[in-house]
C-alpha cells in the first residue's frame, strides 16, 4: 500500500501525464486547418481521425486528472491517520506516566486511558 508521500508522488505523475497528453491536441488540430487540406475524402477522413484522436487524448487527460485527485485525497487521508495516531501515542504516553504516578501514590482519581483513533481505510500504509 502506498504511503502519503507515495500518493503525492503518484498525484504529481498523473498531473504531468495529463498535461503531456493535452499538449499535442492543439497543434494537431491546427495542423490540418483550412489551408492545409481542402475538400475531398482525404480532408474528411483526416478531420475525423484528428477529431477522434483529440477526443481520446482529452479523455485520457481527464482520466489522469481524476486519478491525481484520488491520489491527493488518499494522501490527505493518510496524513490525517498519521496525525491521529501520533496524537494518540502522545496521549497514551502521558496516560502511562499519569497512571504510574497514580499507582505509586494512590492519590486522587485513577487516570483514564485515551481513546484510540478510528481505524483508517485498509489502504493506508503506516510509515
Amino acid at each position: 500500500m502506498p504511503t502519503e508521500m507515495e500518493f503525492l508522488m503518484a498525484r504529481d505523475a498523473f498531473r504531468a501525464a495529463a498535461e503531456t497528453v493535452r499538449v499535442p491536441v492543439g497543434p494537431m488540430v491546427c495542423a490540418i486547418g483550412p489551408t492545409v487540406l481542402v475538400g475531398g475524402r482525404l480532408t474528411g477522413d483526416t478531420q475525423t481521425c484528428v477529431d477522434d484522436s483529440a477526443t481520446g487524448m482529452r479523455a485520457v487527460a481527464e482520466g489522469c486528472e481524476r486519478l491525481a485527485d484520488e491520489c491527493d485525497w488518499r494522501a490527505r487521508v493518510c496524513a490525517a491517520a498519521y496525525a491521529a495516531q501520533a496524537a494518540y501515542d502522545r496521549a497514551h504516553d502521558s496516560y502511562v506516566d499519569d497512571y504510574r504516578h497514580w499507582e505509586s501514590e494512590r492519590n486522587g482519581d485513577e487516570p483514564s486511558p485515551p481513546h484510540r483513533p478510528p481505524p483508517p481505510p485498509p489502504w493506508v500504509e503506516w510509515r
